[in-house]
Parts: C-alpha cells; sequence; structure tokens
C-alpha cells in the first residue's frame, strides 16, 4: 500500500493524542490483494492495493471542530461531499472560500465497499 497506511497511523495516534477517540472511532483503508508478475520472484507474487487510491474512510460523529480537527491533520486534503466553495475563473476553489460538507455514506454502502475489499478493517 501507498501513502494511504501512513495516513491511518498517523491520524489514530493524533486521535489518540486528541483525547477524541469517544468521537472518532477510527480510519482504515480498504485494500484489496492482487497478483503482480515479479522477476526477481520469478512469477506473480501478491500484494496489498488501495482499492480507493488515496482514500482514506473515517467513522466519526461530525461536529465542527471534528472538521476542523480531520482539515487540519497533514496530508489530509479535504472530505467527499457537498461543495459550498467560491469558484475562481479556473473552475477551482478560491483560497479560503471554500467548504465541504461532509456526505456520510450508509452502512450498507460501507459494507459494500468492504466486502470489495479482501483485506478487512483491523
Amino acid at each position: 500500500p501507498g501513502f494511504e497506511r501512513s495516513i491511518e497511523r498517523s491520524f489514530a495516534a493524533k486521535v489518540e493524542y486528541a483525547g477524541l477517540s469517544d468521537d472518532i472511532e477510527g480510519a482504515s483503508v480498504p485494500l484489496r490483494r492482487t497478483l503482480v508478475f515479479s522477476k526477481r520472484a520469478g512469477g506473480y507474487v501478491p500484494k496489498e492495493e488501495p482499492l480507493m487510491a488515496g482514500y482514506v474512510m473515517v467513522r466519526m460523529r461530525m461536529r465542527r471542530n471534528l472538521y476542523n480537527f480531520v482539515k487540519d491533520c497533514e496530508s489530509i486534503l479535504g472530505f467527499c461531499g457537498y461543495d459550498f466553495g467560491a469558484r475562481n475563473n479556473a473552475g477551482g476553489l478560491k483560497a479560503g472560500k471554500g467548504f465541504v460538507k461532509p456526505k456520510p455514506i450508509s452502512e450498507a454502502e460501507a459494507a459494500r465497499i468492504w466486502a470489495q475489499a479482501a483485506v478487512q478493517p483491523t
């Protein structure tokens, strides 16, 4: 796995340090196992890779202070959801003007994602 796993570990440590484990249950990366050909091994070797590259799933109760806590964590760029930001001429968010209202996924959708992933969350 790539950078997602290191974000998952550092985010968990920051949650513990801040004492927010009652509101933030955890972060996890859906992984799938694939076979990749390796010349060194002389054949196919199993490899874990993210199911959705660049995404980390966080299970939490959304509050304004938690929104800011997650946004301020290193290497986390934002949330998936509804965009309420002002736009510039190129279509991007204007600096400091954007706000994305996070859109939660249902338990059924989360179960479907984890069913696709071969490696279950710990």
